[in-house]
């Protein structure tokens, strides 16, 4: 199995902690009742009751925006990544 390494290469890495990021949220969204699982899947126990149901949207929506902050976040530093690499093959190649 290769492994991805930030020093050797940072674009496969970003890529990686992406899709790892991804995941946990959505198995954490599942798992909290956030996200309505598709047909197929094995179907969860029903939400919490009324009370704890605004308490538990409003979770949800720092929870997301947090999510939002950290792959936008990501997204940045593999443009930058991506700028750098393309400035030094620019100088290489003068």
């Amino acid at each position: 199995m290769k492994q991805a390494s930030p020093g050797e290469n940072p674009f496969s890495y970003l890529w990686i902690a992406n899709c790892v990021l991804y995941s946990v949220v959505v198995a954490f969204l599942l798992n909290k009742g956030w996200k309505k699982q598709r047909s197929g899947w094995k179907k969860q126990r029903s939400g919490t009751p009324a009370g704890g149901a605004s308490k538990q949207q409003e979770w949800k929506r720092v929870y997301e925006k947090r999510v939002v902050e950290v792959r936008k976040k990501i997204s940045i530093a593999q443009a930058e990544l991506e700028r750098i690499k393309d400035s030094l093959i620019r100088r290489i190649e003068k």
